[in-house]
């Protein structure tokens, strides 16, 4: 599945390693943002080369009073309504893209930069409300063409929201990509089988029955049994915690907090 329009970028979710044909591609339009955008980089040198203009930016992001560069392009990125026909910053709504364990990396590539892959300036990728990764200059973190960005997929269980966001600082006018997609983790076999196994181990707290009696201070009499059903096979250790300083004939209650490690 592809999404035709007339973007400079592209973001790639492939199927297998460096498959960029039978992926799932996006072609993301960028915003033309500059110093003026926020008043930390007003009145600096922006006229040097792109990596000076890293250094410069990465100096001054702390004082623009946003935490993140998702922060910062939120705020500053154009509304959809008012971006050029044809570009994508958000996916539609009823598009969903299929992610797994098998790779675990997208694929970004600028048509602007001089060999394809990342232009110098700061990138983040999110999964739901967590960083996968941050770079201060994507150009030199992800050199290859296409950029080869690794990206681990376990923080998504199910369905999840990705935010990829990324800049070009190349002389005083700043590219600024935002691409908002929707993605559900494929579970492989090995997957559920490692979940339907956690489930059969869950459901053995409420089969477990415990009963002791304290005749004496440094006697402890415990007796423990464990009613099973069906072929579900349990490892492991049962720890228990007693306090024998009290002296009590009576029979114990069952513990409420009991845990199997």
């Amino acid at each position: 599945m592809r999404f035709q329009v007339d973007g400079t970028a592209t973001l790639s979710f492939p199927t297998g390693p460096r498959d960029l044909d039978n992926g799932q591609s996006i072609e993301v339009c960028p915003a033309t943002i500059g110093p003026c955008a926020n008043a930390a980089f007003a009145n600096l040198n922006w006229t040097r080369d792109a990596c000076n203009n890293v250094a410069t930016f990465t100096e001054a992001f702390p004082s623009t009073g946003f935490a993140s560069l998702r922060q910062f392009v939120e705020n500053t990125y154009p509304l959809r309504e008012t971006l050029p026909a044809g570009c994508s910053s958000e996916q539609g709504a009823s598009e969903v893209i299929l992610v797994g364990t098998k790779v675990q990396e997208i694929y970004w590539n600028d048509d602007t930069a001089p060999e394809g892959g990342f232009q110098h300036g700061p990138c983040e990728l999110w999964i739901d409300e967590a960083v996968v990764f941050q770079a201060n200059n994507c150009a030199v973190a992800f050199p290859t063409s296409p950029a080869t960005c690794p990206v681990d997929y376990l923080s998504c269980y199910d369905k999840c929201v990705l935010r990829f966001y990324a800049m070009a600082l190349t002389g005083v006018y700043w590219q600024a990509f935002r691409q908002v997609v929707k993605i559900q983790r494929f579970h492989s076999a090995s997957d559920r089988s490692h979940s339907s196994e956690m489930a059969s181990a869950e459901s053995l707290y409420s089969r477990l029955i415990w009963s002791w009696t304290i005749a004496h201070s440094n006697e402890l009499a415990a007796s423990v049994s464990i009613q099973l059903r069906g072929s579900a096979q349990l490892s492991g250790t049962i720890e228990l915690s007693v306090d024998t300083s009290a002296r009590n004939t009576a029979v114990t209650p069952a513990p409420t907090n009991l845990r199997i490690v």
